[in-house]
């Protein structure tokens, strides 16, 4: 495990001091990012299942995550079933809409895709670590 350790500590290295420049050499799009408006929760959540949605890709799904509820010293965290859906707008704002659906479980921390049929939730734990 040392031996893993220490070679990929030098391969990071390496990329520091030598950064590789392909995007510059083969002119391939680069990527820009935007903040988006805060969610209507106003402790916001960490590790939410997200993606897109509609025809056009213009409804945000953010769903599920968890937080420590004011003070954090005293409180466990907590997992969210709530879904959250936006309109983006052109200029980068969103217009949040009313959800009234929910996930099946309180429930963080997975991955999900956005495919055709809509967005793809996979894993995730509980307070329970399931």
């Amino acid at each position: 495990m040392r031996i893993f350790n220490r070679a990929f500590l030098l391969v990071f290295l390496l990329l520091l001091v030598f950064p590789v420049s392909q995007a510059q050499d083969n002119n391939l799009p680069s990527l820009n990012f935007t903040n988006l408006d805060n969610l209507p929760d106003q402790l916001g959540v960490a590790g939410p299942f997200t993606g897109l949605l509609g025809s056009d890709q213009d409804i945000l799904f953010v769903a599920g995550g968890a937080n420590f509820p004011i003070p954090v010293w005293e409180n466990s965290k907590e997992y969210h079933s709530k879904i959250y859906l936006g309109k983006l707008s052109s200029t980068h704002s969103i217009e949040w809409l009313n959800s009234i659906n929910s996930l099946p479980d309180k429930i963080g921390y997975g991955a999900s895709v956005t495919v055709d049929q809509g967005v793809l939730c996979m894993g995730g734990h509980n307070s329970e670590g399931l």
